[in-house]
């Protein structure tokens, strides 16, 4: 692990919820065409009161522990699987023919906080 540590208010550390805020650059493309590219603050909450909690800390482990990921590398991974996941949602109610199909692009942007 690289040593970083997600920022802990005093409310939280009462609570024992840790939240990594992963900066990251969302693209939306079709084609070679840009459509959207904005950037975004994606909060992961490590939270062992919680079920989102606890799959963010089982899945850090395993990308740690058993991937053998550094700890930005794994926390970027969740952030683009969680930004994937609900890209993967909002298309889904819109029915289109595959080619015109979407491809979505995370990127890194700045220190994960």
């Amino acid at each position: 692990m690289t040593g970083k540590k997600a920022k802990k208010t005093t409310q939280q550390k009462e609570q024992g919820l840790y939240v990594a805020i992963v900066p990251v650059k969302i693209i939306i493309e079709h084609g070679d065409t840009i459509l959207q590219e904005y950037e975004d603050d994606i909060d992961i909450p490590f939270d062992e009161t919680t079920n989102e909690g606890k799959q963010y800390i089982a899945k850090f482990l395993y990308l740690t522990n058993e991937k053998r990921l550094s700890t930005e590398s794994a926390l970027f991974t969740i952030a683009s699987e969680a930004v994937n996941e609900e890209a993967q949602q909002i298309t889904a109610k819109i029915s289109t023919p595959t080619y015109h199909e979407l491809q979505l692009r995370v990127k890194r942007k700045g220190e994960i906080r």
